[in-house]
């Protein structure tokens, strides 16, 4: 991966996939260890918050300690502020037949099952009446 771009604009998108670049649809698979590594490189604040939180753990301070470094927390993107610096340590794989949607909000979810003609067994289980089931479906 030479360079990776987080959300671009429409006209950015075109202009890329034009080029033969690729659509990312966040499939990852890398280790944990990577990913803390690549976390504690770009984003140095943020894993010191978190290693101050795992050595509080199992301690008095345990509470105290959550609340304070999570109140001082900000946020973090991971694809702009880690991915997009680490370009070069990712490596992609050309998917055909797939659809993507950015889910970040329920709507998107909806939208998404409306475009390809599904109709998931929730919202039947709620047409008919049916108790409430788990993730899978399950009653």
């Amino acid at each position: 991966v030479c360079r990776f771009w987080e959300k671009p604009d429409r006209g950015t998108a075109r202009r890329l996939f034009a080029r033969g670049c690729l659509l990312n649809t966040f499939v990852l698979v890398a280790s944990a260890r990577l990913l803390w590594d690549l976390t504690r490189r770009c984003l140095p604040n943020l894993a010191g918050q978190f290693e101050r939180i795992v050595e509080a753990w199992n301690g008095p301070d345990r509470e105290a300690v959550l609340d304070a470094e999570y109140a001082a927390m900000r946020p973090a993107n991971f694809s702009r502020e880690v991915l997009e610096r680490e370009a070069g340590r990712l490596a992609v794989l050309p998917v055909g037949g797939v659809l993507w949607s950015d889910w970040g909000e329920p709507a998107r979810v909806v939208e998404t099952v409306r475009r390809i003609g599904s109709t998931p067994w929730w919202v039947l289980a709620a047409d008919h009446g049916e108790g409430e089931r788990d993730a899978w479906g399950h009653a």
